[in-house]
């Protein structure tokens, strides 16, 4: 990225890989964070860390529903 030249699907793959502690991420996975680095850079990191806690909220909110 820091070079200009466009985010490969592999180097994708593996950094998720890496984030995940090592199981495989699925094709959605990939896609997401290949869209993110390719359209937004840099910005791709709030992005994704805004939309993480977005999805954290929802999965605390359901199980709670659930408890109830």
């Amino acid at each position: 990225m820091e070079k200009g030249r466009p985010i490969r699907r592999g180097r994708v793959a593996h950094i998720l890989k890496i984030a995940s502690g090592g199981g495989a991420p699925v094709a959605g996975q990939i896609e997401v964070l290949s869209w993110a680095l390719s359209e937004h850079g840099d910005r791709a990191v709030e992005l994704l860390r805004g939309f993480l806690g977005a999805l954290d909220t929802a999965i605390r909110e359901h199980d709670a529903k659930e408890e109830e």
